[in-house]
């Protein structure tokens, strides 16, 4: 079930960052710290203020496609935009509440490393 919700979410994400996530994983290039860094950020955020909206200056264009990544697989709306010469992403959720899935990004992407050679 949770293997199902996790391909699920992962679908959500758009295409070339799909795309860009299992290149990089085929040559062990995956930055897990980072998408780790970004649950660690987004997930209590919204569990505690789901009608909030995170904001969040990203200057790097890598970090904000990995930002994205992880608010699509959170089925959760984040949109980038310039101010002032920097760039932000902006963060919302859809819903009343936030429930995040059981299997997060940074753990999918581990499991697709075994089954990914298959597939591709």
């Amino acid at each position: 079930m949770a293997k199902k919700e996790a391909d699920t979410c992962f679908r959500r994400i758009d295409p070339n960052i799909r795309y860009t996530l299992k290149s990089m994983l085929k040559r062990r290039h995956v930055p897990l710290d980072r998408i780790s860094c970004f649950e660690d950020d987004i997930i209590p955020f919204f569990k505690e203020h789901p009608d909030s909206v995170y904001l969040r200056d990203l200057n790097n264009g890598f970090d904000r496609m990995l930002l994205h990544a992880v608010c699509q697989y959170l089925n959760l709306i984040s949109k980038s935009f310039t101010q002032d010469g920097e760039r932000y992403i902006q963060v919302e959720n859809r819903y009343i509440t936030f429930v995040p899935p059981i299997t997060l990004l940074s753990e999918y992407v581990k499991l697709l490393d075994g089954t990914m050679k298959n597939d591709l």
